[in-house]
């Protein structure tokens, strides 16, 4: 059995990796049956977020009309990564690793396990709160030295 390294976020507990089943054959492996696994898993249909060329985040495509709850742990890795500052991520998330050239799923990278979770738990700080950050200091120093 051919198994794929992810990280899966529910809304209420810490992250845990994982693996996932591929497929039998490590030169054929199934799409779809990895498909119906990370289905069982957020719950519902996919939605895939690209969050780097290296990085995938596959969440409910439904999850928020559903009312399902808010995921602090996968909405603070979108958010470092691409998701706007407005949007977050409820239910479950699967992180795996990005597409191959055959747009393919690809198992999480090792190295990437740790930046993940440390980013998860807000260790790191990514380029948007650090421009929002910046943009904040700015403004709040216009206001009240009058610098421009």
């Amino acid at each position: 059995m051919l198994l794929y390294k992810a990280i899966v976020a529910k809304p209420d507990t810490h992250l845990q990796t994982v693996d996932l089943p591929y497929g039998n054959d490590p030169t054929q492996p199934s799409p779809i049956t990895f498909g119906n696994e990370l289905r069982g898993i957020v719950g519902g249909w996919l939605e895939a977020i690209q969050l780097t060329p290296k990085l995938t985040m596959y969440i409910n495509e439904e999850g928020k009309l559903q009312g399902l709850p808010f995921n602090p742990h996968a909405t603070r890795i979108a958010h470092y990564y691409c998701l706007p500052i407005d949007d977050f991520i409820v239910g479950t998330a699967v992180i795996i690793g990005g597409p191959d050239e055959h747009g393919n799923d690809t198992p999480l990278a090792p190295d990437m396990h740790m930046e993940l979770m440390e980013i998860a738990y807000g260790n790191l700080e990514g380029n948007r709160e650090r421009a929002d950050r910046d943009l904040l200091n700015s403004l709040a120093n216009h206001i009240v030295w009058g610098n421009g």
